[in-house]
């Protein structure tokens, strides 16, 4: 994948207050990537983020877990389980999260670092069946909401050293993949 989910299908309001801001420029701080693997082989692979947000947007995504997709494979491992990915690895990990929150949206934030009692790296296992102690999350997409996964190897990472990404704040449909340009 190639991109980050800010707000999946915003409210019109709130997309109207973003589409001003198409075509900015938006840093992405690697904060540390994370896995799973199942039984069957299937795998998916992310890297949390933290984004900085264009002017005047406040903190930058209503996902739960702010990521970019790095691989996936077939449902119900494929792109969209990357939402459940840190969920399942932070619930079994007991990783302390530390979060900024927006003051107009409770659900706007910024993940702004992860720690394991003193570790750099979790390895463990994520359990089966597994249920989303935070479904009511809007961000956190339906496969967070319904899915059952069976149990996998997991991991976390933090990155020692910063890891930064620029990217451009763009609508889905406006995203012009062969010039990688913004047509807002």
């Amino acid at each position: 994948c190639n991109h980050m989910t800010v707000w999946y299908n915003p409210p019109a309001e709130d997309m109207a207050r973003m589409a001003v801001h198409f075509g900015e420029n938006v840093t992405l701080e690697v904060l540390g990537f994370g896995g799973a693997e199942a039984a069957t082989g299937q795998k998916s692979r992310a890297a949390l983020v933290l984004a900085s947000s264009p002017s005047g947007l406040g903190a930058l995504t209503i996902n739960q877990w702010p990521h970019v997709t790095l691989e996936s494979d077939e449902p119900p491992y494929s792109p969209v389980y990357s939402n459940c990915l840190f969920e399942r690895i932070m619930s079994a990990s007991g990783a302390n999260v530390t979060r900024e929150i927006s003051t107009e949206n409770k659900y706007m934030h910024r993940v702004l670092g992860v720690t394991f009692a003193g570790h750099a790296t979790w390895n463990g296992q994520l359990p089966s069946p597994y249920e989303n102690p935070t479904a009511e999350w809007p961000g956190g997409g339906p496969a967070c909401r319904s899915a059952q996964y069976e149990a996998s190897a997991g991991f976390f990472t933090t990155l020692a050293s910063k890891m930064t990404l620029h990217a451009t704040f763009c609508r889905n449909s406006a995203w012009d993949r062969s010039e990688y340009a913004c047509k807002a």
